[in-house]
């Protein structure tokens, strides 16, 4: 109860952070990308800054979010494996083999959509609460204060 009281405190604490702060207060993000590369689409009611990404950058390596606190996304996201685990199928934090692998997430701000299987999802705001209700094995699906049984055909 802990553990999902802590993470259910840093999504309320991300999303009062990113909510108070005006625009015009915060560092504009200079994408430093390849020549011939576009710059991203990015939602206009939630422009990029440089204190979201280095956020993102904390939150990514933290195993804080995990359902066992030992995995943080950077666990199957590996950056020497284009951001993947380089395996079959992923394992979740309860050691329980995922549907699917752990998908790259190279270039990921140019994907029309954020999932293997879910079309709808293509708001990277809404990844991580779609993340914590339907993809059992990752954050908190298993976690014994959310329950047990949350349809895998959700992921």
């Amino acid at each position: 109860m802990k553990h999902l009281l802590f993470v259910l405190l840093v999504m309320g604490g991300v999303l009062t952070l990113l909510g108070t702060t005006s625009s015009s207060e915060r560092t504009p993000f200079v994408w430093d990308l390849p020549t011939g590369f576009p710059v991203p689409v990015v939602p206009k009611d939630n422009p990029m800054s440089a204190e979201k990404v280095e956020l993102g950058r904390h939150l990514f390596y933290d195993t804080r979010l995990s359902g066992n606190s030992m995995q943080a996304c950077a666990s199957c996201h590996e950056q020497e494996k284009a951001f993947s685990d380089g395996k079959t199928v992923a394992i979740g934090s309860t050691q329980e083999a995922h549907l699917r692998n752990a998908q790259s997430l190279t270039n990921a701000a140019y994907n029309p959509t954020l999932t293997w299987a879910n079309p709808g999802l293509t708001r990277l705001e809404e990844s991580p609460l779609y993340q914590l209700l339907f993809n059992c094995g990752d954050f908190l699906c298993r976690h014994p204060a959310v329950g047990n049984h949350v349809s895998d055909a959700h992921t």
